[in-house]
């Protein structure tokens, strides 16, 4: 029994027809793509019993509805696309080099936050002049046992004040007018 099947693929807007003789209601395609179709001939004397007939996508071959210029448009497009997916993952992998960066400095900084503390602290402090056993440090007068800033004023000499902070002493000298 001879069947006749019709395939209708539509590519860039204009449809293609393909026709084949089908022996028996099989049919098996050969390849996935239809860009372009060629169908093997079909035999029609009794040789063809019981044998398939296949259809076979050829994605090589130039398809007859395009000119040489709307090909090499396509052509260009496709080349156009692959550029900017390129350049959108180079993009992301620098951002996310960038933001691993960025993220490494920041666990350095808090570590060295964590090993000096007073660091914090430390440019926000600054000795205004010191009398006797009296300092004056960000314009209030402290003593020994003072805090400032959570600093405790632990010594006060003629050049400079003695701070202990978080475990951490550091000096802070008197602020000089040049």
């Amino acid at each position: 029994m001879k069947k006749k099947l019709f395939f209708t693929f539509v590519f860039l807007g204009a449809p293609l027809l393909l026709s084949a003789a089908i022996q028996e209601n099989t049919v098996s395609v050969g390849s996935n793509t239809m860009e372009t179709v060629s169908a093997s001939p079909v035999k029609t004397n009794n040789e063809t019993k019981g044998k398939k007939t296949q259809v076979v996508f050829n994605s090589k071959a130039r398809n007859p509805f395009l000119s040489a210029e709307d090909i090499a448009k396509i052509e260009g497009m496709k080349r156009a696309e692959e550029l900017r997916k390129q350049k959108e993952k180079e993009a992301a992998e620098a951002a996310a080099k960038e933001a691993k960066r960025r993220a490494m400095q920041e666990e350095i900084e808090r570590q060295e936050r964590l090993r000096h503390p007073s660091r914090e602290i430390i440019g926000s402090i600054s000795v205004d002049g010191i009398l006797d056993k009296l300092a004056i440090v960000n314009g209030e007068i402290v003593s020994r046992g003072s805090k400032v800033l959570g600093a405790e004023v632990i010594r006060i000499t003629d050049d400079y004040v003695r701070f202990n902070y978080k475990g951490e002493k550091f000096n802070v000298a008197i602020k000089t007018d040049n």
